[in-house]
């Protein structure tokens, strides 16, 4: 089994604070794509509304997780890391260094990026 990498707190912090955001499905609720946030501690991943004020938020599939064609570079080798999923989370990993981490690591928390009204 990989290990875990484990994000320094300063690393995570500015990770989840930085302006990029992962865009999901569209919303059903205003038909807008979706921001994909950390809806919950553990590494639970939703896509969210972004219209201003709406609460709306769906659960975010592994096909569209597999779908996302993000290039995430391993923290100790740079190379890509391919999907997977660990500890029942939806995981990047490296399978030279033989560690991984969870795509929720890298999203910021909803109440973090929500437009209010």
């Amino acid at each position: 089994m990989p290990t875990y990498f484990p994000w320094q707190p300063d690393a995570r912090a500015a990770w989840k604070s930085y302006p990029v955001r992962v865009s999901g499905p569209s919303s059903q609720c205003h038909n807008l794509p979706t921001l994909l946030v950390q809806s919950m501690r553990g590494g639970f991943v939703t896509a969210n509304c972004p219209h201003p004020g709406c609460d709306g938020h769906e659960l975010f599939s592994h096909s569209q997780f597999e779908a996302l064609d993000l290039w995430v570079g391993c923290p100790k080798c740079r190379r890509k890391m391919s999907t997977a999923i660990a500890d029942s989370n939806y995981s990047f990993l490296c399978g030279p260094c033989d560690l991984y981490f969870y795509l929720a690591d890298v999203l910021p928390d909803w109440p973090d990026i929500a437009i209010v009204g």
